[in-house]
Order: C-alpha cells, then structure tokens, then sequence
C-alpha cells in the first residue's frame, strides 16, 4: 500500500504471484551420465549414486569422473565404516572435490552434483531365503519356500542377525547348502551350544570363498538337535577365533517336510562403501531429439489464454499505471521462430526463440514489431521449429484471445 504524508492511499499493489503451467522445451533430453550408477563400478558397497547436473553449460561431454571412497579398515579387520569420499576428473588427472566426509550431497563440480546412497551393514531382506526361481524361471529368493519352483519343504525360515555378545557384524554374503552327507558343528566349548553334533547342512562364505561354520544353539536345553526349534548360527573362524554372523531358524505349519539335498538359503547383506569401491562414469550434452520434438509440438500453447486486460493478478503502479501486459508461449522448440497474426492475416509481431537448457518459454509483451499495443481480439500464432543446419521439422499453428 503506498500513502501519501497525509495517509491517503494512493495505490495498491496485490501480494499475488502469476501461476503459468510448467514448460521445458519440446524434444529436449537433458545432460545426464552415460552410465548406470545403481551399483558401484567396482567393489563391494551395495550403495548407489546420482548425478544431478545443475549447469549444463558447464558440462563436458566423455570426460571420465571417479568417486572413491575411504574407510576404517586396518590390518586384518573385516569389519569397516565409511569415512570420506574423493571425486577426481581421470580424463585430466585432477581432484575436484579432495577428501572429505561422506555426506548425502556434494559441492557442485563441473556443473554437477553428486547423491550419495551409502547403505548401513545388515541384511538385504530383498535377496534373502530359499534361493530359487519364480514360475518364469527368474532368481528369486524367499522365506516361504512354496514360491519357488523346485521346493518341496515347508519349512519357513527366519534369518537375521545374531544377537548375542559373540555377534560382530559382517560386510559378507553367504549360502547354507542342505545335503545328504552330514556336517559336524565345531567343537568350541559355549554355554548353550551343542559340539561336535551332525547337521544336514553346510555353509559357504561366498565374499571370501571359504568354507564358514555352523553352530547350533540348544534353545530347548535337550542335548540334541532339534531342527525345527533350535537356533542355528552362521560363524566365521578369524585368527582362532569365532565371530557369529547370522542365525536361522525353522518353523513348519501341518506336517514337517525336510528341505531336500540340493535346497539352499542365501544370506546377502547390505554394506557401506569401503575403501575398495568407486563409482566411474561419464557425462552426455543435453541434446534435441528433433523427432520427438516434432511429435510434441501439439502441447505448444498461449497462456493465460483467454488473456484478460484486467486480470486481479496484473500488477500495477503508481508512476505509469498499469503493470507490463505480458503472455508466455510454452512448450517451445529450442530454435524456433513465432508469428502473430490477426484474424484476418496481418502480421502483428515475429519472435526468435533461442531456447538454453529446458526452458522452453517464450514471453511477449501484447505490442507490435513497431511498439504499439496490440487491440482486443482473436489472434493466430504460428510456430517454425528448425534444426541446427537451420532446416525446417516441425510447425504448430493456434490461437488465443485477448479480451477487456
């Protein structure tokens, strides 16, 4: 509100904002990487990572980016956390980013930024239990063993980490494999645990490739293996000492139908990245795929459309009275040349639309080629898109009002 000394008002400009539908230019492809960074390049970290350009000017096609990272691990640990993080531009052996804390976003380099996706160690729910397949012969893992082709038990399993003081977590994956011939737990002496007592199954640590052990806890106290009712705990040997990854058990519902020599159940974690991990990609222009462009050139539009000359939202001012009369054109090509016309056919205005990135907005202010503002009315448009060789490959021609 503006007043003059003695408090008269003098005019009013409304806290309104004008609301135009989102554009992006029509056929566009924006700059993105040229690889899939779901998984890392190379390693073990089961973590992702996005690339989020925020200047396309700023982006050079094919240079080779790495992400690495730093961890915990000393000696003979197997056991790690992430620590930091480095990005480096291989294609000119430069440091853009030097080490730092792992964070969830990193500073912008070379009109990029990077998401960070860095898992806690646990299990992986989504690939663990009964290995086998679906009826399309797709891997599948599940707990219930009824889902997977090839199995006949009932035998439902619960896996999830140890959780007694012997636990220490484990960036490993594993596979339990049920046989015919039998396995002899280890004969360490643990209260609560039965030794040197047979099983029929036998377990593999597949991150290392070595055998890993078995042990079983007596929950019911009876001395004896019971297979449905006692728990059973994965465990690697490390410099003569056992550490307990992950337990098991067994339920069956009705009549218990053992697993049969063959079945399997997998154990796959989650892991953080460590110090072996590193993501490598490189990065794509932005670019006009003229074809789809060419298809999309149906949602260019005029708005606001009917333009109404005393719209509430216009601003206004004191000095020259009423605001810029302005509309957008919307959906654009990103070279493109626009035409007005009359109803009748006269050229009112032409304008060249050089669009930059995904804007593909175009804004006229209602005057003509020669500076006069346009009458009330119903006007033609028309849209020319061109290539880069300046070739003609798509057009659109619309209307719009303008109304008092």
């Amino acid at each position: 509100v503006s007043v003059d000394q003695g408090g008269n008002v003098l005019g009013f400009t409304p806290n309104v904002a004008i609301v135009t539908p989102r554009s992006r230019t029509a056929g566009y492809v924006s700059a993105s990487t040229n690889e899939d960074l779901s998984q890392v390049t190379s390693g073990i970290g089961t973590g992702s990572a996005e690339v989020v350009v925020v200047d396309e000017a700023a982006i050079v096609a094919d240079r080779v980016y790495r992400v690495s990272f730093f961890d915990t691990t000393t000696g003979l640990a197997d056991i790690y956390r992430t620590t930091g993080f480095e990005l480096r531009n291989q294609t000119d052996n430069k440091v853009l980013i030097k080490r730092a804390p792992i964070m969830e976003q990193t500073p912008s380099a070379d009109g990029f930024v990077l998401r960070l996706h860095n898992d806690a160690p646990g299990v992986d729910n989504s690939a663990t239990g009964w290995e086998g397949t679906d009826d399309e012969g797709n891997v599948m893992f599940s707990r219930i063993p009824s889902l997977l082709q090839g199995y006949d038990t009932n035998w439902f399993v619960t896996i999830q980490a140890d959780d007694s003081q012997r636990y220490v977590e484990s960036p490993y994956e594993y596979t339990v494999h049920f046989a015919d011939s039998l396995y002899t737990t280890p004969a360490a002496r643990y209260n609560g645990y039965l030794r040197l007592v047979t099983i029929p199954m036998w377990c593999t640590n597949i991150t290392l490739n070595k055998p890993c052990d078995i042990f079983v806890r007596d929950d019911n106290s009876n001395g004896q293996v019971d297979m449905i009712g006692d728990t059973f705990v994965i465990g690697d040997k490390v410099l003569a000492v056992w550490r307990f990854r992950y337990t098991m058990q067994f339920t069956a519902f009705g009549a218990s139908n053992p697993p049969e020599a063959g079945n399997s159940l997998r154990v796959t974690t989650l892991r953080p990245f460590s110090r072996t991990d590193y993501f490598e990609f490189t990065l794509r222009e932005g670019f006009v795929d003229q074809e789809t462009a060419k298809s999309e050139m149906d949602q260019i539009a005029v708005v606001p459309n009917p333009y109404i000359a005393a719209a509430d939202w216009e601003p206004r001012t004191q000095i020259r009275g009423r605001g810029p009369r302005l509309v957008q054109f919307i959906h654009l090509p990103a070279s493109c040349t626009i035409r007005i016309y009359t109803i009748r056919g006269e050229l009112v205005r032409t304008l060249v639309h050089d669009g930059v990135g995904s804007d593909g907005v175009e804004w006229w202010d209602l005057q003509t080629d020669g500076g006069q503002d346009i009458a009330y009315g119903v006007y033609l448009f028309h849209v020319e898109a061109r290539d880069a060789s300046n070739k003609v490959f798509g057009e659109k021609v619309g209307k719009f009002a303008l109304i008092k």
